[in-house]
């Protein structure tokens, strides 16, 4: 469990976070939805470290390994995928095996024929799969997830987050995962949390039933869990 109590943080004079308090369960994917603004993308750099609270405590990522997915790549454009891939692994995993993860992990994303190109050579969406490999390969117990598909087309992004599905499904670490998408939100998310506009309080904070595996934007429990997201949101941009 990830504890947050009483949490406090601001910019200048500007509240971010006033009081917040709230619990992630491990092994799961939390999604983080809320107005722009409203701190999503602070709270996951308190959590990493990036960043130190004003006021409050933080629990249950001390002394653990984390991974980071961003928005962009983030891939160094001189090293070939495999590379990039074999960087972050150094300091953890042994040489002779790291060759075989970084081949399996590229291969659950449909790269492995690609490991030996270099970023520029890559699409926008491959790029965006060999960093999603690069976050699974590394041996983390948690993932912070920004926003990491939103430039990306719908095709691109369906196609991205059936490839995480299938890592996480094999790697079940806990992952906390900031989207304004709430499709998004619906497929990956175990839980849905909703913040408020800044200082960010819980709007609410809901509990997914569907599993993974059976998840579609057209069943049914998904499609109520969806105006329950969408009302907590409206209410959200209300509160001021």
């Amino acid at each position: 469990m990830i504890r947050i109590t009483g949490l406090t943080k601001s910019f200048d004079r500007l509240p971010v976070f006033r009081d917040l308090s709230l619990e992630i369960r491990r092994h799961r994917v939390t999604a983080l939805l809320g107005p722009s603004g409203c701190g999503k993308t602070t709270l996951l750099n308190l959590l990493s470290g990036t960043l130190e609270p004003d006021g409050g405590t933080v629990e249950g990522v001390e002394g653990k390994r984390i991974s980071y997915l961003f928005q962009e790549p983030r891939l160094l454009p001189w090293k070939t995928v495999e590379q990039n891939l074999d960087l972050v692994l150094k300091a953890v995993t042994r040489r002779e095996e790291r060759k075989e993860l970084i081949f399996r992990t590229l291969a659950a994303v449909g790269l492995a024929e690609f490991a030996h190109y270099y970023p520029e050579a890559l699409s926008g969406g491959m790029r965006q799969r060999a960093a999603m490999a690069r976050a699974f390969a590394y041996p983390g117990e948690i993932l912070l997830m920004d926003e990491p598909f939103q430039a990306l087309d719908l095709g691109r992004k369906i196609s991205l987050v059936r490839d995480f599905e299938g890592l996480w499904r094999d790697d079940r670490r806990t992952g906390i995962f900031v989207t304004h998408d709430v499709h998004e939100a619906l497929m990956l998310g175990d839980c849905i949390i909703v913040f408020s506009h800044r200082p960010a309080t819980v709007v609410d904070s809901m509990e997914n039933p569907v599993p993974h595996e059976e998840r579609s934007l057209k069943h049914e429990a998904i499609l109520n869990l969806e105006k329950k997201v969408y009302r907590a949101l409206l209410q959200g941009k209300g509160d001021h």
